[in-house]
């Protein structure tokens, strides 16, 4: 028993020094490389770690070669369990507002080990907030807006339910 008890100290704290640790700099450009296989390219201005994630900041988003907009800041924390995704303050770039008419105020996404499959995601912005979470088994977004603010141009992705205005998209 205290074998298995040591067993088990050894393996958490070898996890947690490989959590702290770990070089995320090189971990985010890691994952920035599928990315731009798909031309969407995140020009940072500014990248800073701390012991469980990376702040980014002033981040020019660009998909094949237009500018979409700009994110304020993009916080990703990791921890043992569960992974979130912060990002704060998107605007779209001079010129897109006709095809990207939202700012976003925040969007959050929570990815954990306890429900992999689901990913649960809440969005606030000039269309108001919303809810929902995007499957990774059926690649489908599904937002459910629980305040409305003003959705102009959105209307027609929208479809109403007894829910309320509903966001559906497979990718």
């Amino acid at each position: 028993m205290r074998l298995v008890g040591r067993s088990l100290l050894l393996l958490l704290t070898a996890l947690v020094a490989l959590l702290l640790f770990a070089p995320k700099k090189e971990l985010f450009y890691l994952l920035e490389r599928p990315l731009q296989t798909k031309q969407i390219y995140l020009d940072v201005g500014t990248l800073r770690e701390h012991p469980f994630g990376l702040d980014l900041s002033r981040i020019a988003v660009r998909v094949e070669g237009v500018e979409l907009g700009d994110i304020g800041t993009l916080r990703i924390r990791s921890y043992l369990l569960y992974t979130t995704l912060s990002l704060h303050d998107f605007v779209p770039a001079e010129g897109m507002e006709k095809f990207l008419p939202i700012s976003i105020r925040e969007a959050r996404a929570v990815y954990s080990l306890l429900h992999p499959l689901e990913v649960p995601i809440r969005v606030s912005g000039s269309f108001g907030s919303a809810v929902g979470s995007f499957s990774l088994k059926d690649r489908r977004l599904r937002l459910r807006l629980v305040k409305v603010g003003e959705l102009g141009p959105l209307r027609p992705y929208l479809k109403k339910s007894r829910e309320g205005w509903i966001y559906e998209q497979r990718f």
